[in-house]
């Protein structure tokens, strides 16, 4: 089996159905710290040379959440297939779960697809990593019929794009991160990963990692990274 080991795992815990940034709780911010330099002025980690983000629920928001896959598999026996790991269409879902066809989930598909949304700070904090010289990337569990919505947001934004149902493998499973590290071509103790889910994103990546932070929300984390940079540049110099 690939042991991702990826160095670091992010665990966004903002409630990002909120518009305002929440406090960092003690906890969070001593976790959090870890990455920072300590009080004697070493630096205990360097920057990341490349950053892998979820999608939705860490850059990207459905505000129209109707979840027809969801209702389609509780109307049959359950998730006959994983359509996050399998290239099917909303309507070959229905048929796989021996369910009947109803127009009414395309029409909840379609309302979802419209809703998608960056966060406010999403694009932000891509472009500000971007200028600091960090490869960027997406990893995300999608259905099929989500990837050209978020690529129409975020393509121009990253430098790789990873999306399960394209590997066939979804998170937290090893193949997915191992392509991540493929279409990267940097090794795992490089790339850090950030997400929303715990299992998904931090358990997954995390194999054999050193570390793991907890952050509130984008903005710390942009201020974490480029704290780094600056670091790193500042000793450049000496």
């Amino acid at each position: 089996m690939f042991g991702v080991g990826i160095v670091t795992a992010f665990l966004l815990l903002i409630d990002r159905r909120t518009s305002s940034r929440p406090n960092l709780t003690p906890k969070d911010m001593s976790v959090a710290s870890s990455l920072s330099p300590d009080r004697s002025g070493h630096q205990q980690t360097s920057r990341p040379r490349a950053v892998a983000f979820d999608a939705f629920g860490t850059l990207l928001n459905i505000e129209d959440n109707r979840n027809p896959w969801r209702r389609i598999a509780q109307a049959g026996a359950g998730y006959s297939i994983d359509p996050r790991v399998v290239p099917i269409d909303l309507q070959g879902f229905a048929a796989a779960c021996g369910v009947p066809w109803n127009e009414n989930w395309a029409s909840d598909l379609d309302a979802e697809l419209r809703s998608i949304r960056p966060y406010g700070d999403a694009l932000e904090t891509l472009e500000e990593l971007r200028l600091e010289g960090i490869k960027l990337a997406i990893i995300s569990n999608l259905a099929k019929p989500y990837v050209s919505v978020v690529q129409s947001l975020l393509k121009r934004h990253v430098d790789v794009e990873v999306y399960s149902c394209d590997v066939g493998s979804a998170k937290p499973q090893p193949e997915i991160f191992a392509r991540l590290c493929a279409q990267l071509d940097l090794p795992p103790s490089d790339i850090l990963v950030v997400g929303d889910n715990q299992v998904s994103d931090v358990d997954g990546a995390r194999e054999g990692a050193r570390d793991q932070a907890s952050i509130g929300d984008l903005f710390e984390l942009r201020c974490l990274l480029l704290g780094l940079c600056n670091k790193e540049a500042a000793n450049d110099k000496h």
